[in-house]
């Protein structure tokens, strides 16, 4: 059995948990985005390239800062999305500043 299938039953099995059993797949999910950044950037910036999230929940989750992370795309030739589609993304946006504001950033 080649790799590739491998991984397909499991994606599989794995959706199917999701569905049914959501909290166990999400919690799974939380340890593994914890472990493997480049998973946790790749997963993130899928959401944000569609639409999913703003840039700034982006930066957010990715504990970087908004206008880092607006450069980085640029940067990687990813669309920088600007302006919002509604108020509450508006909001949310506001909301997720202010969050990364209150948060200590030294390393």
């Amino acid at each position: 059995m080649s790799n590739i299938q491998t991984w397909d039953w499991e994606l599989t099995q794995f959706n199917k948990i999701a569905h049914e059993q959501p909290y166990l797949a999400a919690r799974a999910l939380r340890q593994v985005l914890a472990l493997d950044a480049d998973l946790r950037w790749a997963l993130i910036i899928s959401a944000y390239r569609d639409k999913l999230i703003s840039l700034a929940k982006a930066a957010e989750l990715l504990e970087m800062n908004p206008i880092a992370l607006r450069q980085e795309l640029t940067m990687l030739g990813i669309p920088v999305f600007l302006g919002h589609d509604s108020q509450e993304e508006a909001q949310a946006e506001v909301d997720a500043i202010r969050y990364w504001r209150t948060q200590d950033h030294s390393v």
